[in-house]
């Protein structure tokens, strides 16, 4: 999973569909599936919009467009999913974290993170309780089984590097981690 990059997904059997947005959005991975898959629930909310292709519309993550459509319509849809995704943020006491693009900003300076950092405050955030370390390990660095690796702590030490606010907030108790907000 790539943090910093919108994603497109398309459910659909439509085959110029796919073929006109991989040559509109040339910078945003799109991947197509049969019409018959559902997608996943959390999708709308991470960084990826949901093109879904219905008998009598084209669902845009929470936006519909009835057929017929103009082409132009379907694509400033989507530009318009993909601007929201970008500028959703997490407040973090006086800091604003955007995982879509890899920063946090404060008092209009910015911070850049790296993707991993990006994903794994941005994991911490969402989960607002505990995390054990090898979830941590498996979800964001694809790890499959229990694995004795400093990985984690060293990922967690730079971001508290970067970000002091975080030496206070990001607690560790045996094997498990989570974000103390405020």
């Amino acid at each position: 999973m790539k943090a910093a990059s919108n994603k497109i997904l398309i459910y659909a059997d439509n085959e110029i569909l796919s073929t006109l947005l991989n040559e509109e959005f040339t910078q945003v991975d799109i991947e197509l599936f049969a019409a018959g898959h559902n997608p996943p629930e959390d999708a709308a909310h991470s960084n990826e919009v949901i093109v879904l292709d219905q008998p009598d519309s084209v669902a845009i993550n929470d936006e519909r467009l009835p057929k017929p459509f103009l082409v132009t319509s379907l694509i400033k849809a989507i530009n318009s999913q993909l601007t929201k995704n970008r500028s959703s943020g997490y407040l973090i006491d006086d800091y604003e974290f955007f995982p879509a693009l890899n920063i946090v900003t404060r008092k209009g300076d910015v911070i850049t993170l790296t993707d991993k950092e990006s994903q794994l405050l941005a994991y911490l955030v969402r989960a607002g309780g505990y995390v054990h370390k090898n979830e941590l390990l498996q979800q964001i660095w694809g790890y499959k089984n229990e694995v004795d690796t400093k990985t984690l702590d060293t990922h967690i030490y730079k971001l508290k590097q970067k970000l002091p606010l975080l030496r206070e907030m990001i607690i560790r108790h045996k094997f498990d981690y989570k974000i103390c907000l405020p």
